[in-house]
């Protein structure tokens, strides 16, 4: 089993964090879930740094990461009489295959905005950038068009932080062959006469949350920027661009996109899947994320939405699907009297129930349910 260990970094003074084939951050706001997904974005730009040959790492320059100074960034348990003594160490990955860097910051000023890679760490094999995604919160809305990313090849060519290249994305891998494992179950049960491309494939998951859905991408030549159209397939209706469809499938659409995309045993990491979802169009995307994590890839998701817990729940629940319940795990974030970051982590039976229900773990909605019972009890009376 992975997992992610942070020392000196943010709110974590030494934390190890227990990772599945689908994990799924959950706890109120300001208890570290935010500050532990950047850890690992830190540690993934290191790798990059080690890649380059270059040892400065800038704590504002990574995507998804604006972390300010030194000052911001450590812990103040690291000082000791006035002096900083330890270093940010970062630990990814499994027993078998860890992934350690460290950051030294004991000789430089509190508002330096970069830490130094002591400990670089190595990637094997060819560069593939499909091999960790990351998804923000802040995933642009509905567009007319989309950024066009400069002199990009195909090995580089990546969504973007906020998904500002996805039609770029869409209109260079159209034609793609995705894994089988990854494809949608009306295409996988055609056997030998399966469509494996990304945008069949892309349309039916669509379709499976929102209902039927067409989407094509258009390059619009060298000087335009690139722009995507979607349709209702259920009548015989236009295309329309983005900002005519509203923002439930402009901000679902990357998440699909970037799973069908993902390397085998790659990562995508994504803030907040449910955004601008109707309950049960996020419950679908909880089901779809199961999906992918049964078929060779790791999911780590931050979300307050009960019903995308339901949907990998129900996902789980159901006999004939393929995640089984110990490659699935939530971890609660809280905070003890001492303002210490406290992770507990929740796992899944095979019937969809969790091993215990934390006080704080999604249960106001039954908190709301039974002050409004208290309250007609008491008109009655």
């Amino acid at each position: 089993m992975r997992h992610l260990r942070l020392k000196n970094f943010k709110c974590f003074d030494d934390q190890t964090i227990p990772l599945s084939a689908l994990t799924v951050f959950c706890g109120r706001n300001g208890t570290g879930k935010s500050s532990a997904i950047q850890g690992l974005l830190l540690h993934e730009a290191a790798r990059e740094c080690s890649r380059r040959g270059v040892r400065d790492l800038s704590l504002n320059a990574v995507p998804g990461l604006a972390l300010g100074t030194l000052n911001d960034v450590l812990p103040k348990s690291t000082f000791a009489s006035g002096k900083r003594t330890d270093k940010i160490v970062i630990e990814f990955g499994s027993t078998a295959k860890l992934d350690i860097v460290a950051f030294d910051t004991g000789d430089m000023p509190e508002n330096a905005n970069y830490v130094r890679v002591s400990s670089p760490v190595g990637r094997s094999g060819k560069f593939d950038p499909w091999q960790f995604v990351f998804l923000s919160a802040e995933r642009i809305g509905p567009r007319a068009s989309q950024e066009k990313l400069s002199n990009a090849t195909d090995a580089d060519l990546r969504l973007g932080e906020h998904a500002e290249h996805l039609a770029e994305v869409l209109t260079r891998f159209e034609r793609r062959r995705i894994r089988r494992q990854l494809m949608h179950p009306a295409e996988r049960s055609k056997g030998k006469s399966a469509n494996e491309l990304l945008t069949r494939n892309v349309e039916l998951w669509m379709s499976e949350i929102f209902g039927p859905l067409q989407i094509r991408s258009m390059s619009n030549g060298p000087y335009a920027p690139p722009s995507l159209q979607i349709r209702d397939s259920k009548g015989d209706t236009d295309w329309v661009i983005p900002t005519n469809y509203g923002f439930g499938v402009t901000y679902c659409l990357p998440v699909i996109v970037g799973c069908l995309l993902l390397a085998k045993n790659g990562l995508i990491v994504i803030d907040s899947p449910e955004a601008h979802l109707h309950p049960d169009a996020q419950t679908q995307v909880g089901k779809f994320l199961a999906w992918m994590a049964a078929s060779g890839v790791s999911v780590l998701v931050e979300t307050h939405s009960d019903h995308i817990v339901d949907g990998i729940r129900l996902a789980i629940g159901q006999e004939d699907w393929p995640l089984e319940s110990e490659e699935c795990l939530f971890i609660n974030f809280e905070k003890d009297a001492q303002g210490k970051v406290q992770v507990h982590p929740i796992k899944v039976r095979k019937d969809g129930s969790l091993d215990r229900w934390p006080r704080g773990f999604f249960d106001q909605q039954t908190i709301n349910l039974r002050a409004l019972a208290n309250f007609r009890h008491g008109r009655r009376s």
